[in-house]
């Protein structure tokens, strides 16, 4: 049984981190171009409970397509077979290992992720796409909503141009950089661009067979592609040249944003952590000491042009981290901080959607979700007095409720 004075006594912890408060105050954005109809966030009567009484906290409708404002609080399921599919790389670590133990991969529809897709399909195609950034405190879900926006849009037969953390494109692999040939002064990473191009056709192999290079690419004095060949030849020069890896991202981003005026797709460019794409050092040192620095990097260079929004038909939707981010360890969590100016400036106009800690309703559902699989276990902690100790104690934070859970 717990002891009431030593969760007194964490709780005072807890709370005592500052991690309390409102979502920030962000200056008004420049309008953004929607498609004709109504503006507001879809709603509707709060959906009806599952298949049994005891299933209050899931919702029948396992399409992400349908989600609205509904469902807000509720889970649904994620075939297993098609987990590593539609999330190759990038999903949320902590909800990984819990597929195993719980059979099943479910996820938690939330307020931010239905207000993100709502924008999604409000958004004229004829125009530039909106840029959206999901921003939070640490463990506060925003990587899980990144992953429902994706399966939304995978689901909706979009092509989905994914970077599971620019963050890690700073830190991994540091001793994975080359001299670039195509641009000078600047610096390849080919172990890096092959893993990126090998998870973007096995999402995409279906668009990469459809659509064809708008030019001549040579890639050395023997090899090159030629013009009309499918994209899918580009992506495999990569993947059995790693040299070139860099330079294939290059042009199967420049072919998407050239093609994209055709309408003959849709395309979701998705970036977790995308403040890394606006860093300043590396974990990249050269003989001598040398620190390559993030401007320096091709692929870094190829994701930022991309991310201009200089095409049409899609959506770009990004989160900005705190983990492994140059930035000092500090509580704050805003777009401004973390992008900092120069990444601010370039992200411009762009919706802020605050990813907040659970709400009660969503609390309850994920109590409601550990208790249905038996992952807790005392009967202390399933009352409504235990409850209210966890909610002190995580601050209804999804991470940190998830390490309390786990010893209980």
């Amino acid at each position: 049984m717990l002891r009431i004075d030593i969760i007194h006594s964490v709780s005072k912890c807890v709370l005592s981190r500052g991690c309390l408060g409102r979502a920030p105050r962000l200056p008004p954005r420049r309008m953004l171009h929607l498609s004709p109809g109504s503006r507001t966030l879809t709603s509707g009567q709060p959906e009806p409970m599952g298949q049994t009484g005891t299933d209050y906290f899931r919702t029948t409708e396992d399409n992400p397509v349908n989600h609205t404002m509904k469902h807000e609080g509720l889970f649904y399921t994620i075939p297993r077979d098609d987990v590593k599919r539609i999330f190759p790389v990038g999903y949320s670590t902590r909800w990984e290992r819990m597929i195993k133990p719980f059979n099943e991969a479910a996820v938690m529809i939330r307020r931010p992720t239905v207000e993100a897709i709502d924008i999604i399909r409000q958004t004229n195609p004829d125009h530039l796409p909106v840029k959206q950034i999901l921003f939070g405190r640490k463990g506060s879900g925003k990587t899980m909503c990144l992953n429902h926006i994706i399966h939304h849009c995978h689901s909706a037969g979009w092509l989905v141009a994914h970077v599971h953390s620019a963050n890690n494109l700073n830190l991994r692999n540091k001793y994975d950089f080359v001299d670039s040939v195509s641009h000078e002064g600047m610096y390849d990473q080919p172990i890096t661009s092959a893993e990126w191009l090998k998870q973007f056709k096995l999402r995409n192999e279906h668009f990469l067979k459809k659509l064809s290079t708008s030019e001549r690419y040579v890639w050395n004095k023997r090899e090159a592609t030629e013009k009309g060949e499918p994209l899918l030849a580009v992506v495999e020069q990569g993947l059995t040249r790693p040299k070139n890896a860099t330079d294939v991202v290059g042009v199967i981003l420049k072919e998407l944003q050239i093609q994209s005026f055709n309408k003959e797709f849709k395309t979701l460019l998705a970036i977790k952590a995308v403040n890394g794409l606006f860093a300043g050092d590396t974990a990249f040192r050269k003989h001598g000491g040398y620190i390559i620095q993030v401007p320096e990097l091709a692929l870094h260079m190829h994701f930022r042009k991309f991310l201009r929004g200089d095409w049409v038909n899609g959506s770009i939707v990004t989160t900005v981290d705190q983990r492994f981010c140059y930035k000092e360890p500090n509580e704050e969590y805003t777009p401004l901080y973390l992008l900092g100016k120069k990444g601010f400036d370039f992200m411009d106009p762009f919706v802020p959607l605050f990813v907040d800690n659970y709400t009660d309703k969503e609390f309850e559902s994920q109590m409601a979700y550990y208790e249905s699989k038996s992952w807790i276990q005392s009967e202390h902690v399933k009352s409504d007095q235990g409850k209210l100790y966890l909610k002190k104690l995580s601050d209804m934070n999804p991470s940190e409720l998830d390490k309390l859970v786990a010893w209980m």
